[in-house]
């Protein structure tokens, strides 16, 4: 029996996206750019160069700039500009410190990203070639658009699997947006936009998800099969060849269809249009584009992601990409429910002798825990998707190599992603003292959405309040809704209205007092925490504390 086309992604899942900070870089982009720091007359424009080979980066780049220069956007024009206004300590602390993909990761997911960026990449390199041949604009910043206008579909293929078929659709026949309309439904432009602006693309960028700026079907139709300065009365047309997001669209469709069938219909179809777009015979445009895709093919040393290797063939070949359907669950015996839960204990009504008790105490993390197994931790817990490998790795490198995550941040964020990955909470951050240690906010975060509310949690620690507490005693704690009423007393309600019903936090240092407290929670609804979560979590918290206060002495040592 056939099997029925997938179905579009539930408009739901848009909440779901990862957050910047979670897009890896290619492996291979660290190695270049260190090797390149260290001659003595690297340049920006040179360190641009490299840069501009990896669109990740260059995404990350753009955002720590705009985060540090809000009004800078439209100055930006590549990677030389991003450079010059951050310098090139900032390039360092970034490849340093973010995740990177490697060509032999064995996840399917990975392996379709890193094909994304390097299509991303000849998307870039065609539009700075035909901008610089056309002469209207500049190369640099037609390069720029042109490889960033997909960064929300590297957002998609990094969290939802049922965004491969959007490869599936467009290696299928369909065209790029018939393609994105039957996987992700009728194209929903406030969220498309809304999504470019978070990652705060370029401008021409963010006009490719405007369809009401595009050529009409008939004037598609009409520069298919003829050159727009032939004919008379073509003048909107040929405004809209003028434009940087024109460039931009052509350099994604000749590039995404190169990838997978250089030979194929839609291929023919994007080369005629480029060529009467730039009015140039067509011979002429794909040479010129063949030329860039055999270099680029070495540089990647990646034959599939750019389409050179399906020219191998003695006859046209395409690359056909499966579908993806969504998983089935599997089918359990249902629960027995009990006929008749015990009823609550009555609650003891308090006396005037209650409420002069002081103020429970918090769960210090050494020597014993106070609240070592809380009550809501015995009920039935969840079935989380945990990696005891991933995790049990983990716990090593903390323990026996620090050094081999080279500064702190990249070590929070390996922990943060050990509570995710490792532990199987949703979401889990960081949250940081200030140099002050009057305040204390959110400053790493994974599996956060950047609209969740936890990502904008500031607390003044100048008060007597729970976590003002936890910090000084370097304590841990379980929240629930059960003991909320007692431990959230001194917060403000905006405050207590972003923190979840269930938390866990606890305290971390570097080997003095406490410099920030990491949390993780569960949101889905499914909130019970078994009394062994609690524990492995407190676990690696203490962990992440000895590797702080190892890697803090060893840097001194190195230094002095």
């Amino acid at each position: 029996m056939t099997q029925q086309p997938p179905k579009p992604i539930p408009a739901t899942h848009w909440q779901d996206l990862p957050a910047i900070a979670d897009f890896p870089i290619l492996a291979e982009s660290r190695q270049r750019i260190r090797r390149q720091m260290q001659s003595s007359r690297a340049t920006y424009q040179d360190l641009a160069v490299f840069v501009e080979a990896d669109p990740a980066l260059c995404l990350h780049l753009l955002n720590q700039t705009v985060e540090q220069n809000p009004d800078c956007e439209a100055q930006i024009s590549g990677a030389a500009s991003c450079l010059s206004l951050l310098g090139m300590q900032e390039l360092v602390r970034l490849v340093k410190q973010l995740p990177v993909v490697s060509a032999d990761s064995e996840e399917p997911h990975l392996q379709l990203y890193r094909r994304c960026l390097h299509t991303a990449q000849f998307a870039g390199e065609l539009a700075a070639y035909w901008t610089s041949q056309k002469g209207s604009g500049g190369p640099d910043y037609a390069r720029w658009c042109a490889m960033l206008a997909n960064a929300q579909l590297w957002g998609w293929i990094l969290s939802n699997p049922l965004s491969a078929n959007w490869l599936h659709f467009l290696s299928s026949g369909n065209d790029l947006v018939t393609a994105a309309r039957a996987t992700f439904g009728q194209l929903k432009k406030r969220e498309w936009e809304q999504r470019a602006r978070q990652l705060h693309l370029p401008a021409s960028a963010i006009e490719l998800f405007q369809p009401d700026i595009w050529p009409t079907a008939h004037q598609w139709r009409l520069l298919r099969h003829h050159d727009p300065r032939d004919l008379d009365g073509q003048r909107t047309l040929l405004h809209h060849g003028q434009k940087p997001a024109f460039s931009c669209l052509m350099a994604n469709g000749l590039a995404w269809h190169w990838h997978m069938a250089p030979e194929g219909k839609h291929s023919r179809r994007w080369l005629q249009l480029t060529a009467h777009w730039l009015g140039k015979h067509e011979s002429m445009v794909w040479e010129d584009a063949r030329q860039l895709q055999v270099r680029l093919s070495h540089q990647q040393r990646d034959g599939l992601s750019c389409g050179l290797q399906w020219l191998a063939s003695p006859s046209p070949t395409q690359h056909l990409y499966p579908a993806v359907y969504p998983e089935q669950p599997t089918t359990a015996p249902e629960p027995i429910a009990e006929p008749h839960a015990p009823p609550p204990p009555p609650q003891k009504q308090q006396t005037p002798s209650d409420a002069a008790t002081p103020e429970p105490a918090l769960a210090a993390s050494q020597p014993k825990n106070v609240a070592e197994s809380p009550s809501a931790a015995a009920t039935t817990g969840v079935v989380r998707a945990t990696d005891d490998g991933y995790l049990k790795k983990l716990l090593r490198q903390l323990q026996q190599e620090p050094d081999r995550f080279g500064d702190w941040h990249f070590l929070l964020r390996s922990t943060l992603k050990g509570m995710t990955h490792g532990l199987g909470f949703p979401h889990a951050c960081a949250a940081l003292m200030n140099k002050q240690h009057t305040a204390m906010k959110v400053a790493y975060t994974d599996g956060m959405n950047p609209n969740m509310a936890m990502n904008r949690l500031t607390v003044d620690l100048r008060r007597a309040n729970l976590f003002s507490k936890v910090m000084e005693k370097k304590a841990s704690l379980l929240l629930t809704p059960a003991n909320r009423g007692t431990f959230l007393k001194g917060l403000p309600d905006d405050v207590i209205d972003i923190l979840p019903e269930h938390l866990l936090l606890m305290a971390i240092d570097a080997g003095h007092h406490a410099i920030g407290i990491i949390m993780a929670f569960d949101d889905s609804g499914t909130l019970a925490i078994t009394a062994d979560e609690y524990r492995q979590f407190k676990q690696l918290c203490q962990t992440t504390s000895k590797s702080l206060a190892a890697l803090r002495e060893n840097t001194r040592q190195r230094r002095s």
